[in-house]
């Protein structure tokens, strides 16, 4: 044994359960490059572009309108959860604010306060009836960072696993006519 050689994680530790559920749909896929691509695109786009609580159901409709490697989608969502929502929804709020022009009046400990009955959401229903209760000027200034976040790292998500999956199939092909 070498010392250099890593231990193996326990089967229930963080990184192996990331590795199951993220890194293997990916690196094992035998879908087309456009599957996997469309997959992280959605699965960033709504997890950082829609609020908790609509992100699987929104991917749900996706998905029955679109073909894509939803075990990605799915885990690539949890890129909004419990431990980064307050930071990101505020980010979004003060991009949205700075886009529009309006000063964001509101600190980060106000905007929590205000966003907590989102944050507290436990149904799809609770989520929509959170939404409600924030007041327009807040959401739209959220919404604006978040679409924009959204899209972006969506656009971006797509490009790098589709370039990453076609190199990875070409690579995986060549291998198969050496044989």
């Amino acid at each position: 044994n070498s010392v250099n050689q890593k231990k193996s994680e326990p089967a229930g530790s963080f990184s192996a359960k990331l590795k199951q559920k993220i890194i293997d749909p990916f690196l094992f896929s035998e879908h087309p490059p456009k599957h996997d691509a469309l997959g992280t695109a959605l699965g960033l786009l709504v997890g950082f572009g829609f609020p908790l609580g609509l992100q699987w159901v929104s991917l749900g409709l996706f998905r029955m309108i679109f073909k894509f490697n939803i075990v990605l989608a799915l885990a690539l969502t949890w890129v909004n959860n419990p431990f980064t929502v307050g930071p990101m929804y505020y980010g979004y709020y003060l991009m949205g604010s700075a886009i529009i022009g309006n000063s964001t009046g509101i600190n980060s400990d106000r905007f929590l306060e205000l966003m907590a009955p989102l944050f507290e959401a436990e149904t799809f229903l609770d989520s929509l009836s959170g939404l409600a209760e924030i007041g327009s000027e807040i959401m739209i200034k959220w919404a604006i960072g978040a679409s924009i976040t959204g899209l972006l790292l969506g656009a971006l998500g797509y490009v790098a696993t589709y370039y990453i999956q076609s190199h990875r199939q070409q690579k995986r092909e060549k291998m198969g006519d050496s044989s």
